[in-house]
Protein backbone atom coordinates (compact mmCIF):
# COMPACT_ATOMS: atom_id res chain seq x y z
CA UNK A 1 0.00 0.00 0.00
CA UNK A 2 1.27 3.61 -0.52
CA UNK A 3 2.63 5.28 2.16
CA UNK A 4 1.14 9.37 2.68
CA UNK A 5 3.17 11.98 4.52
CA UNK A 6 0.87 14.28 7.51
CA UNK A 7 2.67 17.08 7.54
CA UNK A 8 0.37 20.29 8.71
CA UNK A 9 -3.14 20.01 10.12
CA UNK A 10 -4.69 20.79 7.10
CA UNK A 11 -3.22 17.19 6.04
CA UNK A 12 -4.84 15.75 8.80
CA UNK A 13 -8.51 17.36 8.33
CA UNK A 14 -8.11 16.40 4.36
CA UNK A 15 -7.43 12.41 4.89
CA UNK A 16 -10.17 12.11 7.34
CA UNK A 17 -12.74 11.61 4.40
CA UNK A 18 -10.27 9.00 3.07
CA UNK A 19 -10.47 7.61 6.08
CA UNK A 20 -13.91 7.57 7.30
CA UNK A 21 -15.24 6.90 3.47
CA UNK A 22 -17.30 10.00 3.17
CA UNK A 23 -17.34 13.85 4.77
CA UNK A 24 -18.40 13.64 8.24
CA UNK A 25 -20.66 16.40 9.60
CA UNK A 26 -22.08 17.14 12.89
CA UNK A 27 -19.22 15.42 14.12
CA UNK A 28 -16.15 14.41 16.89
CA UNK A 29 -13.43 12.50 14.93
CA UNK A 30 -11.11 11.10 16.98
CA UNK A 31 -7.74 10.27 14.38
CA UNK A 32 -5.12 8.31 16.66
CA UNK A 33 -1.23 8.13 16.65
CA UNK A 34 1.03 5.90 17.11
CA UNK A 35 5.13 6.61 17.28
CA UNK A 36 7.90 4.43 15.27
CA UNK A 37 11.48 6.03 16.43
CA UNK A 38 11.73 9.97 15.25
CA UNK A 39 8.32 9.24 12.91
CA UNK A 40 4.47 8.60 13.92
CA UNK A 41 1.60 6.84 12.14
CA UNK A 42 -1.98 7.68 11.77
CA UNK A 43 -3.87 4.26 13.82
CA UNK A 44 -7.33 3.83 14.97
CA UNK A 45 -9.73 6.27 13.48
CA UNK A 46 -13.02 6.66 15.52
CA UNK A 47 -16.20 9.33 14.70
CA UNK A 48 -18.69 10.69 17.26
CA UNK A 49 -21.84 12.43 16.53
CA UNK A 50 -21.92 15.55 18.03
CA UNK A 51 -24.43 17.54 17.17
CA UNK A 52 -25.87 20.67 18.90
CA UNK A 53 -27.53 18.18 21.53
CA UNK A 54 -24.88 15.50 21.78
CA UNK A 55 -22.04 19.07 22.76
CA UNK A 56 -24.85 19.88 25.43
CA UNK A 57 -25.09 16.77 27.20
CA UNK A 58 -21.71 15.49 27.37
CA UNK A 59 -21.39 13.71 30.74
CA UNK A 60 -18.52 11.59 33.13
CA UNK A 61 -20.02 8.41 31.37
CA UNK A 62 -19.82 9.81 27.99
CA UNK A 63 -15.96 10.89 28.84
CA UNK A 64 -15.17 7.38 30.13
CA UNK A 65 -17.08 5.75 26.54
CA UNK A 66 -14.28 7.68 24.51
CA UNK A 67 -11.83 7.12 26.62
CA UNK A 68 -12.33 3.08 26.50
CA UNK A 69 -13.39 3.19 23.08
CA UNK A 70 -9.59 4.49 22.45
CA UNK A 71 -7.88 1.77 24.45
CA UNK A 72 -8.71 -0.28 20.90
CA UNK A 73 -6.03 1.39 19.28
CA UNK A 74 -3.34 -0.79 19.09
CA UNK A 75 0.50 1.06 19.79
CA UNK A 76 -1.70 4.82 19.84
CA UNK A 77 0.26 7.36 21.89
CA UNK A 78 -1.63 10.41 20.66
CA UNK A 79 -4.77 11.54 19.41
CA UNK A 80 -5.78 14.52 17.28
CA UNK A 81 -9.85 15.80 17.87
CA UNK A 82 -11.07 16.97 14.77
CA UNK A 83 -14.97 18.56 15.05
CA UNK A 84 -16.58 19.11 11.59
CA UNK A 85 -19.44 21.21 12.17
CA UNK A 86 -20.89 24.46 10.37
CA UNK A 87 -22.06 25.82 13.85
CA UNK A 88 -18.47 26.86 14.42
CA UNK A 89 -17.89 28.88 11.37
CA UNK A 90 -21.11 30.45 11.92
CA UNK A 91 -20.76 31.22 15.17
CA UNK A 92 -17.42 32.51 14.33
CA UNK A 93 -19.17 34.81 11.32
CA UNK A 94 -17.17 33.23 9.23
CA UNK A 95 -21.08 32.93 7.16
CA UNK A 96 -22.85 35.44 7.48
CA UNK A 97 -24.33 35.33 11.04
CA UNK A 98 -23.23 37.66 14.05
CA UNK A 99 -20.36 36.37 15.94
CA UNK A 100 -21.89 34.30 18.70
CA UNK A 101 -18.65 33.25 21.56
CA UNK A 102 -21.53 31.79 23.43
CA UNK A 103 -22.17 28.96 20.88
CA UNK A 104 -18.34 28.88 19.99
CA UNK A 105 -18.20 27.84 23.56
CA UNK A 106 -21.34 25.49 23.47
CA UNK A 107 -18.95 23.25 21.08
CA UNK A 108 -15.59 24.18 22.31
CA UNK A 109 -15.85 23.66 26.46
CA UNK A 110 -17.08 20.22 25.49
CA UNK A 111 -14.78 19.11 22.98
CA UNK A 112 -11.71 20.71 26.07
CA UNK A 113 -13.18 18.49 28.12
CA UNK A 114 -12.83 15.50 25.98
CA UNK A 115 -9.04 16.36 25.51
CA UNK A 116 -8.57 16.69 28.99
CA UNK A 117 -9.59 13.29 29.84
CA UNK A 118 -7.21 11.66 26.86
CA UNK A 119 -4.68 13.47 28.56
CA UNK A 120 -5.52 11.94 32.33
CA UNK A 121 -5.50 8.17 30.12
CA UNK A 122 -2.27 9.07 29.08
CA UNK A 123 -2.21 9.72 25.47
CA UNK A 124 -0.89 12.97 24.23
CA UNK A 125 -3.76 15.17 22.78
CA UNK A 126 -3.04 17.59 20.05
CA UNK A 127 -4.97 21.24 20.32
CA UNK A 128 -8.16 20.08 19.14
CA UNK A 129 -9.50 21.23 14.98
CA UNK A 130 -12.75 22.20 13.50
CA UNK A 131 -13.41 21.94 9.96
CA UNK A 132 -16.77 23.01 8.51
CA UNK A 133 -18.35 25.34 6.01
CA UNK A 134 -15.61 25.79 3.39
CA UNK A 135 -12.93 26.32 6.53
CA UNK A 136 -10.94 24.86 9.54
CA UNK A 137 -9.14 26.09 12.34
CA UNK A 138 -8.27 25.58 15.60
CA UNK A 139 -10.48 25.02 18.24
CA UNK A 140 -7.73 26.87 21.07
CA UNK A 141 -7.45 30.10 19.02
CA UNK A 142 -10.41 30.91 16.81
CA UNK A 143 -7.07 33.61 15.25
CA UNK A 144 -5.93 30.46 13.54
CA UNK A 145 -7.67 30.00 10.54
CA UNK A 146 -7.53 28.27 7.29
CA UNK A 147 -9.67 27.79 3.90
CA UNK A 148 -11.10 24.02 3.31
CA UNK A 149 -9.16 24.35 0.08
CA UNK A 150 -6.16 24.13 1.71
CA UNK A 151 -7.35 21.07 3.25
CA UNK A 152 -8.87 19.30 -0.11
CA UNK A 153 -5.92 20.16 -2.20
CA UNK A 154 -3.15 19.60 -0.14
CA UNK A 155 -0.59 17.16 -1.57
CA UNK A 156 -1.73 14.26 0.40
CA UNK A 157 -5.40 14.49 -0.29
CA UNK A 158 -4.47 14.64 -4.19
CA UNK A 159 -2.36 11.43 -4.09
CA UNK A 160 -5.23 9.61 -2.21
CA UNK A 161 -7.53 10.88 -5.38
CA UNK A 162 -5.17 9.88 -7.52
CA UNK A 163 -4.41 6.58 -6.02
CA UNK A 164 -8.30 5.71 -6.07
CA UNK A 165 -8.91 6.59 -2.30
CA UNK A 166 -12.06 8.67 -3.06
CA UNK A 167 -14.76 9.85 -0.36
CA UNK A 168 -18.77 10.28 -0.92
CA UNK A 169 -20.02 13.86 0.04
CA UNK A 170 -21.70 12.43 3.19
CA UNK A 171 -23.15 9.49 5.08
CA UNK A 172 -26.33 9.37 3.00
CA UNK A 173 -24.23 8.96 -0.45
CA UNK A 174 -21.43 6.35 1.02
CA UNK A 175 -24.25 4.08 1.80
CA UNK A 176 -26.03 4.39 -1.36
CA UNK A 177 -26.13 0.95 -3.43
CA UNK A 178 -24.86 1.28 -6.72
CA UNK A 179 -27.73 0.83 -9.48
CA UNK A 180 -28.03 -2.28 -10.83
CA UNK A 181 -27.58 -2.37 -15.09
CA UNK A 182 -31.28 -3.65 -16.89
CA UNK A 183 -29.74 -6.54 -18.37
CA UNK A 184 -28.18 -8.03 -15.03
CA UNK A 185 -31.94 -7.87 -13.19
CA UNK A 186 -33.50 -9.12 -16.71
CA UNK A 187 -31.16 -11.94 -16.95
CA UNK A 188 -31.39 -12.69 -13.34
CA UNK A 189 -35.04 -13.13 -13.54
CA UNK A 190 -35.24 -15.08 -16.70
CA UNK A 191 -32.58 -17.42 -15.06
CA UNK A 192 -35.09 -17.97 -11.71
CA UNK A 193 -37.97 -18.81 -14.10
CA UNK A 194 -36.37 -21.47 -15.54
CA UNK A 195 -35.45 -22.96 -11.89
CA UNK A 196 -32.29 -24.29 -12.03
CA UNK A 197 -30.81 -26.96 -9.58
CA UNK A 198 -29.41 -26.29 -6.48
CA UNK A 199 -25.64 -27.27 -7.49
CA UNK A 200 -25.88 -25.40 -10.62
CA UNK A 201 -27.05 -22.17 -8.78
CA UNK A 202 -24.05 -23.02 -5.98
CA UNK A 203 -21.79 -23.28 -9.41
CA UNK A 204 -23.03 -19.90 -10.58
CA UNK A 205 -22.48 -17.73 -7.27
CA UNK A 206 -19.33 -19.09 -6.98
CA UNK A 207 -18.10 -18.26 -10.12
CA UNK A 208 -18.61 -14.82 -9.46
CA UNK A 209 -17.09 -15.40 -5.64
CA UNK A 210 -13.90 -16.62 -7.30
CA UNK A 211 -13.94 -13.95 -9.76
CA UNK A 212 -14.28 -11.15 -6.82
CA UNK A 213 -11.28 -13.16 -4.93
CA UNK A 214 -9.21 -12.62 -8.37
CA UNK A 215 -9.89 -8.98 -8.72
CA UNK A 216 -8.68 -8.51 -5.22
CA UNK A 217 -5.53 -10.22 -5.31
CA UNK A 218 -5.15 -7.68 -8.58
CA UNK A 219 -2.50 -5.56 -7.88
CA UNK A 220 -4.14 -3.05 -10.89
CA UNK A 221 -7.73 -3.70 -10.04
CA UNK A 222 -9.55 -0.79 -8.20
CA UNK A 223 -12.42 -1.56 -5.94
CA UNK A 224 -14.36 0.38 -8.99
CA UNK A 225 -14.51 -2.60 -11.13
CA UNK A 226 -16.56 -4.59 -8.80
CA UNK A 227 -19.92 -3.64 -10.42
CA UNK A 228 -18.32 -6.20 -13.10
CA UNK A 229 -18.19 -9.40 -11.45
CA UNK A 230 -21.99 -9.85 -10.58
CA UNK A 231 -23.68 -11.72 -13.50
CA UNK A 232 -27.13 -13.44 -13.69
CA UNK A 233 -26.39 -16.68 -12.69
CA UNK A 234 -24.71 -15.22 -9.67
CA UNK A 235 -27.07 -13.66 -8.24
CA UNK A 236 -29.84 -16.44 -8.25
CA UNK A 237 -27.03 -18.77 -6.79
CA UNK A 238 -26.60 -15.89 -4.10
CA UNK A 239 -30.06 -15.60 -3.04
CA UNK A 240 -30.48 -19.82 -3.01
CA UNK A 241 -26.94 -19.17 -0.31
CA UNK A 242 -28.53 -16.38 1.53
CA UNK A 243 -31.78 -18.67 1.99
CA UNK A 244 -29.88 -21.72 4.08
CA UNK A 245 -27.86 -20.57 6.86
CA UNK A 246 -24.84 -22.34 6.60
CA UNK A 247 -23.85 -21.41 2.94
CA UNK A 248 -24.68 -17.70 4.08
CA UNK A 249 -22.22 -18.84 6.82
CA UNK A 250 -20.08 -19.71 3.59
CA UNK A 251 -20.83 -16.14 2.22
CA UNK A 252 -19.13 -14.56 4.85
CA UNK A 253 -16.59 -16.69 5.49
CA UNK A 254 -15.48 -16.87 1.79
CA UNK A 255 -15.53 -12.74 1.93
CA UNK A 256 -13.07 -12.46 4.73
CA UNK A 257 -10.51 -14.11 2.48
CA UNK A 258 -8.34 -15.31 5.97
CA UNK A 259 -10.39 -17.97 6.63
CA UNK A 260 -8.38 -21.56 6.38
CA UNK A 261 -10.93 -23.35 5.44
CA UNK A 262 -12.71 -21.12 2.92
CA UNK A 263 -9.35 -19.42 0.94
CA UNK A 264 -9.58 -18.24 -2.45
CA UNK A 265 -6.92 -21.26 -3.48
CA UNK A 266 -9.49 -23.68 -1.73
CA UNK A 267 -12.55 -22.03 -3.58
CA UNK A 268 -10.63 -21.91 -6.51
CA UNK A 269 -9.60 -25.84 -6.63
CA UNK A 270 -12.96 -26.45 -6.07
CA UNK A 271 -15.03 -28.67 -9.05
CA UNK A 272 -18.29 -28.13 -10.32
CA UNK A 273 -20.98 -29.53 -8.27
CA UNK A 274 -19.13 -30.33 -4.99
CA UNK A 275 -19.37 -27.12 -2.99
CA UNK A 276 -22.63 -28.17 -0.92
CA UNK A 277 -20.96 -31.75 -0.04
CA UNK A 278 -17.82 -30.07 0.88
CA UNK A 279 -18.85 -26.70 2.61
CA UNK A 280 -22.24 -28.05 4.54
CA UNK A 281 -20.09 -29.79 7.35
CA UNK A 282 -17.29 -27.22 7.47
CA UNK A 283 -19.84 -24.42 8.12
CA UNK A 284 -21.89 -26.04 10.62
CA UNK A 285 -18.50 -26.53 13.00
CA UNK A 286 -17.53 -24.37 15.43
CA UNK A 287 -14.06 -24.10 15.03
CA UNK A 288 -14.96 -22.49 11.48
CA UNK A 289 -17.13 -20.03 12.96
CA UNK A 290 -14.93 -19.08 15.11
CA UNK A 291 -12.39 -18.39 12.43
CA UNK A 292 -15.05 -15.98 10.65
CA UNK A 293 -14.40 -12.35 9.99
CA UNK A 294 -15.17 -10.62 13.33
CA UNK A 295 -14.80 -13.62 15.58
CA UNK A 296 -11.33 -14.40 14.51
CA UNK A 297 -8.48 -13.01 16.28
CA UNK A 298 -6.32 -12.11 13.09
CA UNK A 299 -6.92 -8.40 12.28
CA UNK A 300 -8.68 -8.65 8.52
CA UNK A 301 -6.95 -7.59 5.99
CA UNK A 302 -8.82 -4.01 5.23
CA UNK A 303 -7.69 -3.65 1.56
CA UNK A 304 -9.31 -6.76 0.28
CA UNK A 305 -12.24 -7.04 2.32
CA UNK A 306 -13.01 -3.83 0.42
CA UNK A 307 -13.67 -5.89 -2.49
CA UNK A 308 -16.42 -7.69 -0.54
CA UNK A 309 -17.87 -5.08 1.25
CA UNK A 310 -18.35 -3.67 -2.46
CA UNK A 311 -19.51 -6.82 -3.96
CA UNK A 312 -21.95 -6.95 -0.93
CA UNK A 313 -23.23 -3.18 -1.90
CA UNK A 314 -23.83 -3.48 -5.37
CA UNK A 315 -25.89 -7.38 -4.52
CA UNK A 316 -28.30 -5.75 -2.56
CA UNK A 317 -30.64 -4.01 -5.26
CA UNK A 318 -29.82 -6.86 -7.55
CA UNK A 319 -31.24 -9.74 -5.28
CA UNK A 320 -34.92 -10.61 -4.76
CA UNK A 321 -36.32 -9.09 -2.17
CA UNK A 322 -36.33 -12.67 0.48
CA UNK A 323 -32.76 -12.17 -0.01
CA UNK A 324 -32.03 -8.47 1.19
CA UNK A 325 -32.37 -8.88 4.78
CA UNK A 326 -29.74 -11.78 4.79
CA UNK A 327 -27.38 -9.47 2.15
CA UNK A 328 -28.03 -6.19 4.36
CA UNK A 329 -27.14 -8.42 7.53
CA UNK A 330 -24.33 -9.75 5.77
CA UNK A 331 -23.07 -6.49 4.90
CA UNK A 332 -23.46 -5.06 8.28
CA UNK A 333 -21.37 -8.28 9.51
CA UNK A 334 -18.86 -7.55 7.34
CA UNK A 335 -18.51 -3.66 8.50
CA UNK A 336 -18.54 -4.58 11.54
CA UNK A 337 -15.42 -7.19 11.85
CA UNK A 338 -13.71 -4.38 10.22
CA UNK A 339 -15.04 -1.88 13.10
CA UNK A 340 -16.80 0.54 10.95
CA UNK A 341 -19.58 1.19 13.17
CA UNK A 342 -21.94 3.75 11.82
CA UNK A 343 -22.09 1.49 8.52
CA UNK A 344 -22.50 -1.60 10.20
CA UNK A 345 -24.94 -0.52 11.96
CA UNK A 346 -27.11 1.18 9.16
CA UNK A 347 -27.38 -2.03 6.94
CA UNK A 348 -28.03 -3.75 10.23
CA UNK A 349 -30.64 -1.50 10.95
CA UNK A 350 -32.00 -1.75 7.15
CA UNK A 351 -32.47 -5.50 7.72
CA UNK A 352 -34.30 -5.29 10.78
CA UNK A 353 -36.78 -2.86 8.80
CA UNK A 354 -37.36 -5.18 6.50
CA UNK A 355 -37.72 -8.82 8.81
CA UNK A 356 -37.28 -7.30 12.88
CA UNK A 357 -36.80 -11.19 13.20
CA UNK A 358 -33.54 -11.46 11.12
CA UNK A 359 -30.84 -13.07 13.72
CA UNK A 360 -27.75 -11.93 12.25
CA UNK A 361 -29.19 -7.95 11.88
CA UNK A 362 -29.77 -8.13 15.00
CA UNK A 363 -26.57 -9.16 16.57
CA UNK A 364 -24.69 -6.74 14.71
CA UNK A 365 -26.92 -3.80 15.63
CA UNK A 366 -26.66 -5.27 19.94
CA UNK A 367 -22.73 -5.49 19.42
CA UNK A 368 -22.96 -1.85 18.32
CA UNK A 369 -24.93 -0.75 20.71
CA UNK A 370 -23.62 -2.17 23.23
CA UNK A 371 -19.63 -1.00 22.00
CA UNK A 372 -18.49 -4.67 21.50
CA UNK A 373 -15.28 -4.73 19.33
CA UNK A 374 -14.97 -7.22 17.05
CA UNK A 375 -12.42 -10.28 18.27
CA UNK A 376 -9.52 -8.81 17.04
CA UNK A 377 -9.66 -5.68 18.70
CA UNK A 378 -10.80 -7.11 21.56
CA UNK A 379 -7.66 -9.29 21.97
CA UNK A 380 -4.61 -8.68 23.95
CA UNK A 381 -6.00 -5.15 25.28
CA UNK A 382 -6.41 -3.59 21.83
Amino acid sequence: MSAYTVTRPTDLVGIVPHILGYTPTDSLVLVTGSRSGDRGEVGLTVRFDFGFSEAAHLDAEDLAAIVSTLEHAEGAAAVFPILFSTEVPTALGLLGEPESELLVDHFRLPVFLICAALAEAGYEVADPLWAGGGFCGSLDDPEVLYGRAETTDTEVAVRLIADGRSHAEDFAAATAHPVPPPELLTGAARIRASAPSAAARYDAALADLRALLDLAEDPRATVAQVPGVLSPGGVVGMELMCAELWSRDCIEMILGFDHPDFSPARIAALEPGTFAAWARPIARSAAAAESMIGLSPERPDFARTAYSVAYLDCLVPAVDEASRPAVLAMLAWLEWGRARNSFADHYACRSLALDPDYTLAGLVHGAVMRGLPPRWMAASGR
